[in-house]
């Protein structure tokens, strides 16, 4: 059982987006890897983080257009309750 031969590796797909040497560790494929795994991971998080506060500032912006909507529509109804209710008494109409 593995009597020294040795094999020659092609490289991964993900390999080929890397240095020929990570600097930070050996140059074992799998600590490669691993390193490499990392930098993406730290990546997409970044990447994600941005993409977070942007939606964080969408939905406040919708929140605040959607409140002041509502509280318009509240006033305006408000309003037509007390005129309909006031009309109501001047007018004189009963049921």
């Amino acid at each position: 059982m593995g009597e020294g031969k040795e094999v020659d590796f092609k490289p991964f797909p993900w390999e080929r987006d890397i240095p020929l040497t990570c600097r930070k560790c050996t140059n074992s494929r799998y600590v490669t890897s691993v390193c490499y795994a990392a930098h993406q991971a730290r990546e997409e998080a970044d990447r994600l983080k941005i993409e977070n506060a942007r939606m964080h500032e969408l939905v406040s912006l919708v929140q605040s257009t959607i409140g002041k909507l509502l509280e318009e529509n509240y006033r305006e109804r408000i309003v037509a309750v007390i005129n309909r209710g006031y009309g109501a008494k001047r007018g004189g109409s009963s049921k």
